[in-house]
């Protein structure tokens, strides 16, 4: 997981590759989930897990900014039609919608 500080609190945020998406994971500076779900690529920049990378700003539980060599690369949340709840049954945003 990799530390990204914020303006009163930062996240944790954790990436793992799960078939052609990612499963990104934000929890609070506690250790607690704030938010997981399933992630896309957006543009043309391939992400590499094995290589360095570093999360930046604006990432929240609706899309994540990756930095590597120097390129940004956007994640969006992947959802379907039946997601329902946008956030994970740990966080207190529950069944709230991402617009």
């Amino acid at each position: 997981a990799q530390w990204l500080a914020g303006e009163g609190a930062g996240s944790w945020f954790h990436i793992e590759q799960a078939g052609i998406r990612f499963r990104i994971t934000r929890y609070n500076q506690l250790g607690e989930i704030e938010c997981t779900g399933f992630f896309i690529r957006l543009g043309m920049f391939n992400l590499t897990l094995t290589r360095p990378f570093k999360f930046i700003h604006v990432s929240h539980c609706d899309q994540v900014t990756i930095m590597q060599y120097g390129k940004k690369i956007i994640m969006k949340r992947f959802k379907t039609n039946n997601d329902n709840q946008n956030y994970d049954t740990n966080s207190n945003m529950l069944n709230q919608r991402a617009s």
